[in-house]
């Protein structure tokens, strides 16, 4: 039996994601099983690849270097390495100036020691003349802008710091005493495009877990968040600057799994989708593929932080004549975006339709185009092909179409008719 219907135009819809959504997607979970407070890494643009230090036990730090392609860790034999010593590896970063990967190494009762990787097979330690005491989980940035190594905070046996030293190259120097508490395991980043040291949170010891943000421009630290919303109280999450965002990315930590974007004035929470678990992570900003690389004790992960054009709707046709005048769909939400609801408004429906029906009721197999004239719709046809019947209550010949669009990015770029 065929029943009428109402024959609405159709429409094309291609789906994007909300403005700023991070993809979290897992690339390797077969390690190296590295010492989580032991690892860390940076992005190379010289041999575009990130490279990382990593405590596998032993008495040298091994090297790695991480294979987008093949989507694992290769290690790179040197020919002298970084002795462990009970140290930690503190910081690795990109010496602009010198165009080379650097490492620096911490621990309570050692002198802080920099190592610099040749590219290739090597590392060559970089005396200090005045070396800087040793402590636990300082946090050390390389401030690009004014060739410096920044290190603020850490502790010794518990006691955390609230001293900030820099590096030039040669002496490590006292530089200020005063601005955040003192804490130790905090997140810290260097903002190149405002020229600042940016640090969050930490273990505040006797003052508790923080979550603070405080920045340091070469001469004077400023609460720069006071007062405002962001992340919660952490340690150990890992702060990376993202230059095609402009903006820094904080993440990880053992009790949230949240992705936080600071921009320089305010915190915002990142939507996400296919998050890590909360852990410690390390992290590196890879520009070549404009995105971040995250390892924790054996996995690791990338992250794609997306702004695409909006999606969009597309008329197909209009409707068929009725009783009524011209039925028709008009979008009135935002353009389709995945995780998000769609809205259509439906007019002019004949007034006698208790539903509008998106199909042919009794002829699910039919191909398109199908001549409607056999239901009474000379002139028309259907240009979809109707395999579901979607019944839309109506009432004095108007109705509201919402779609509920999955959080698949899967479905970005694609069409739909």
């Amino acid at each position: 039996m065929i029943r009428p219907i109402t024959c609405i135009a159709g429409l094309s819809l291609v789906c994007s994601l909300p403005a700023q959504t991070g993809i979290w997607t897992l690339r390797d979970s077969s390690g190296p099983d590295a010492n989580l407070h032991a690892q860390r890494m940076a992005y190379d643009p010289v041999i575009d690849r990130v490279i990382a230090v990593m405590d596998l036990g032993g008495i040298n730090f091994r090297t790695f270097r991480w294979r987008p392609v093949n989507r694992q860790w290769s290690e790179i034999q040197t020919t002298n390495s970084i002795p462990t010593a009970g140290s930690r590896i503190a910081s690795v970063y990109f010496d602009t100036a010198q165009q080379k990967i650097r490492a620096v190494t911490s621990e309570q009762n050692r002198d802080t020691r920099i190592f610099e990787f040749n590219g290739t097979d090597d590392w060559t330690e970089i005396v200090a003349t005045d070396p800087l005491p040793g402590r636990n989980y300082p946090g050390v940035t390389y401030d690009s802008v004014r060739d410096r190594l920044v290190c603020f905070g850490g502790d010794s046996g518990g006691n955390p710091y609230a001293d900030t030293w820099e590096f030039d190259g040669t002496d490590w120097t006292y530089v200020a005493n005063g601005g955040p508490i003192p804490r130790t395991r905090h997140a810290q980043v260097y903002d190149p495009l405002r020229q600042q040291t940016v640090v969050f949170g930490g273990d505040g010891d006797g003052f508790g877990w923080r979550d603070d943000t405080w920045a340091w421009d070469g001469q004077n630290w400023v609460d720069v968040n006071f007062g405002g919303t962001g992340p919660s109280e952490r340690r150990h999450a890992e702060f990376v600057f993202d230059s095609v965002l402009g903006a820094a990315v904080l993440f990880g930590n053992d009790y949230s799994n949240e992705t936080w974007i600071w921009d320089g004035q305010a915190w915002t929470l990142l939507p996400t989708i296919g998050d890590p678990p909360s852990d410690t992570f390390r992290m590196a900003y890879h520009a070549g593929r404009n995105s971040i690389i995250a390892k924790n004790r054996f996995e690791t992960w990338e992250l794609t932080i997306s702004v695409p054009v909006p999606g969009s709707v597309t008329p197909l046709g209009p409707g068929c004549l009725g009783s009524n005048g011209t039925p028709a769909l008009t979008l009135v939400s935002e353009p389709p975006l995945i995780g998000e609801t769609l809205s259509y408004s439906l007019t002019n429906a004949p007034l006698f339709v208790v539903s509008a029906a998106f199909g042919v009721i009794g002829r699910p197999q039919v191909d398109a185009p199908f001549d409607l004239s056999v239901i009474g719709a000379p002139g028309c046809s259907l240009y979809t092909r109707a395999d579901a019947v979607l019944p839309l209550p109506t009432s004095m010949g108007s109705a509201t179409w919402d779609i509920a669009v999955p959080a698949g990015p899967n479905l970005v770029g694609l069409e739909y008719d």
